[in-house]
């Protein structure tokens, strides 16, 4: 398939300046966010106060532990209508990608909500704009991608379960900071699983339907999406993904889907974060690679905080409110109107 005529000419595999356009809206805010916290504390919670150890005091503080904020249980205010306000000048920006796809004949409408989304991610610029539309098709059609809620629990329940049972510890969302929150334990991740092709192309799967699930509001695209990692214990031989495939899923993913990052804390990094960092920042944009902060410290594992009161209870909690964001994102693609 031919790309709309456009000043971009890059393929969609590959295309390196899709991928530096992809956190074009983040150059604004980066001048206004303050230097990411590193000081012992875990930047957000996933569990409340009925779900931590008895050892928890009325303030949120274990003996030796630093206090932890505490978030609501539930997502489910997240379909509040407010959180779907649009100014002036975003909308005008989405109609105006909106009549650009539309007269394309190479390209298939999108819902107004994705127009908005790319609006704001964007910020005007409309070659980026279009471009995120041809990507993201051509993604859907590589990898069989049909936008149903249905579909999207099946594949993400498949790899969070049968093929990286742990590696999400918790999904939520600060609502104070307008952003969802992600916690995962990447010692967790198979190495051997991307050695099945079929295997390979349901995780990409996946990823699709976790970023719709990261971005269930126009607001929270607007603050962007926090990832906090676990790194301690991991173990290259078993872990760390080969690098041509971790290129490919950060092209591929992230050169398609407007992904807005806050920010990504990494905690317990071992040396070879510093390589999986070097070859990230070799495709990552900079105002995107200055989102990671590595270092980060907490008292024991993470897990012992968010996988209460089991791991596999914190899974379940974890899929069981990304499912309901993605059913938001989905009612919200459906209701909206530019």
């Amino acid at each position: 398939m031919d790309r709309p005529n456009t000043s971009t000419t890059e393929s969609h595999n590959g295309s390196q300046r899709d991928l530096e356009l992809n956190s074009r809206n983040q150059e604004v805010t980066d001048n206004e966010e303050s230097q990411p916290n590193n000081d012992n504390q875990v930047p957000v919670a996933a569990t409340n106060e009925t779900q931590r150890d008895e050892g928890v005091d009325e303030e949120g503080a274990t003996e030796g532990h630093p206090r932890v904020p505490s978030l609501p249980p539930s997502v489910t205010v997240q379909a509040d209508p407010k959180f779907m306000e649009i100014s002036d000048q975003e909308r005008e920006w989405a109609l105006q990608i909106k009549r650009t796809v539309e007269a394309s004949p190479e390209l298939d409408s999108i819902p107004d909500m994705m127009y908005a989304h790319l609006a704001i991610f964007s910020q005007g610029d409309l070659d980026c704009a279009v471009n995120r539309v041809f990507n993201l098709q051509a993604y859907r059609k590589e990898y069989n991608i049909f936008d149903s809620i249905e579909e999207g629990k099946r594949v993400i329940e498949k790899y969070n379960i049968q093929d990286f049972q742990g590696i999400v510890l918790s999904f939520d969302f600060d609502l104070e900071a307008g952003t969802s929150l992600l916690v995962l334990d990447p010692t967790k991740l198979d190495k051997s699983v991307f050695k099945c092709h079929r295997k390979t192309k349901e995780i990409f799967m996946a990823l699709y339907y976790m970023s719709q699930a990261f971005f269930p509001n126009l607001e929270v695209v607007r603050k962007g999406h926090v990832q906090i990692a676990e790194f301690e214990g991991f173990d290259p031989s078993k872990n760390m993904v080969d690098g041509k495939l971790m290129r490919r899923g950060l092209i591929e993913i992230h050169g398609s889907y407007p992904t807005f990052f806050s920010h990504v804390y990494m905690y317990h990094t071992p040396m070879v974060a510093n390589l999986m960092m070097s070859l990230g920042k070799r495709v990552l944009p900079k105002n995107l690679s200055s989102k990671f902060t590595l270092g980060c410290t907490f008292p024991g594992r993470l897990d012992q905080f968010y996988g209460l009161p089991t791991i596999e209870a914190a899974t379940r909690r974890a899929l069981d409110n990304m499912y309901e964001s993605l059913r938001i994102r989905y009612e919200n693609e459906r209701t909206f109107r530019l």
